[in-house]
């Protein structure tokens, strides 16, 4: 039986935030260790080194281009076609050049792999990021 919101109210309903009507009698809130269960994540691991790259002189600029590679490995239970890996690292390898590990994200700058392993849990899951200056 499909009732209106104002029958609901008439029999004594309220309306819940997140959009649900309950009894208020019957009513509990979902505790905060049940929700925080449900939204248990792997713990994060710290980067193991994390070298940044000098920004070279002016005058060395043109002369001294120095080459990078960057590697990034992606680990997970699901593997990814090669067009949507590469896809969703754009945001990571902007992030890598904005914190100036890396002169630029072009060719000439920077050759950049793709690569990624299937693994069996969930907290197993992570994204490696090898930069290496030539």
């Amino acid at each position: 039986m499909n009732w209106t919101t104002e029958q609901l109210k008439e029999k004594g309903y309220t309306l819940a935030p997140d959009g649900h009507y309950y009894y208020a009698d019957n009513y509990k809130p979902p505790s905060r260790r049940l929700l925080d269960s449900l939204a248990k994540h792997a713990s994060k691991r710290a980067l193991v080194k994390v070298h940044k790259a000098k920004a070279p002189s002016k005058d060395c600029a043109a002369k001294c281009n120095p080459f990078y590679t960057l590697a990034i490995t992606r680990y997970s239970t699901k593997t990814l076609d090669v067009d949507n890996l590469a896809g969703g690292s754009k945001p990571l390898i902007d992030q890598i050049r904005y914190a100036k590990l890396i002169p630029d994200d072009n060719p000439e700058s920077v050759n950049i792999t793709f690569s990624q392993v299937k693994v069996r849990t969930q907290a197993e899951q992570r994204t490696e990021v090898r930069i290496t200056k030539a």
